[in-house]
């Protein structure tokens, strides 16, 4: 199981965050070269992420910036 600072979820958080309208893990995993789609989905399936806790990560990744 991916702890949560993982690559393979730091990447898939990041592309979640700047999708507009394909999230799927079968695009992300076509489209990022690194990743297979059963090495995002089988950790992610095993375990429970609710919202609040995605929010909470994602809120740690973004990095503010006096530029906007």
């Amino acid at each position: 199981m991916p702890s949560r600072s993982s690559p393979m979820l730091q990447s898939y958080s990041e592309f979640l965050a700047s999708s507009f309208g394909n999230f799927t893990q079968t695009y992300f995993a076509n489209h990022s070269g690194l990743w297979r789609h059963d090495q995002i989905n089988r950790p992610l399936r095993r375990q429970k992420w609710t919202t609040q806790l995605l929010r909470q990560y994602l809120r740690n990744q973004i990095q503010f910036s006096n530029q906007g």
